[in-house]
């Protein structure tokens, strides 16, 4: 099986007033499926672990468990300067984690300068999640990848440096690793 569905459900936090947009990405993730001969047909739902929040104030010990998380922060009108607050934030004390921007439809002309202020997609449409869905199905990919590569990996990557053979040398070891003989008995 693959490392995607070995790991723990990946936390996606959504972060708004009535759980509309919790709702549309429910639906749209439970759409998207991964790559079926990989992952036995399964959708990105079911390797999602969706937390909603009414209340930025609420965010930050939900970070505080899962620092490396994918957010998705409602932004209106009403709430844009506390919404430029959590993304800078963010971007301070949580730099492994992800925020997109869930956008009252009015705010769909800001996307640039939302994206600016660290927003990494923008969206004000439920009916439009695409990119979001490509957004969370690569972070988890690449969390996947994180979390699979093992020590053997490390030690791959290592013996490929070019000073991996003075290293060796130094330590008594040949071209390959392995410990050399004292040839002076």
């Amino acid at each position: 099986m693959n490392s995607l569905l070995q790991i723990a459900k990946a936390p996606l936090v959504v972060v708004e007033r009535d759980g509309q947009w919790a709702a549309a990405l429910r639906l749209a993730l439970g759409e998207r499926r991964l790559k079926p001969g990989d992952f036995g047909g399964a959708t990105l739902l079911d390797v999602v672990r969706i937390t909603e929040l009414r209340s930025m104030d609420d965010l930050w010990p939900a970070l505080r468990e899962q620092p490396t998380g994918t957010i998705a922060l409602e932004v209106t009108m009403a709430n844009v300067k506390q919404f430029a607050k959590a993304l800078l934030r963010l971007e301070r004390e949580f730099s492994s984690a992800i925020a997109f921007a869930v956008a009252a439809r009015g705010l769909a002309a800001y996307s640039g300068m939302i994206r600016e202020a660290g927003a990494v997609c923008v969206t004000d449409s439920p009916r439009c999640l695409a990119d979001v869905c490509e957004l969370v199905a690569l972070r988890i990919a690449k969390q996947a990848d994180l979390r699979g590569a093992s020590n053997n990996d490390a030690d791959q990557i290592f013996s490929s440096l070019p000073w991996t053979e003075l290293v060796n040398r130094e330590n008594g070891m040949d071209h390959e690793g392995a410990k050399t003989r004292n040839k002076s008995k």
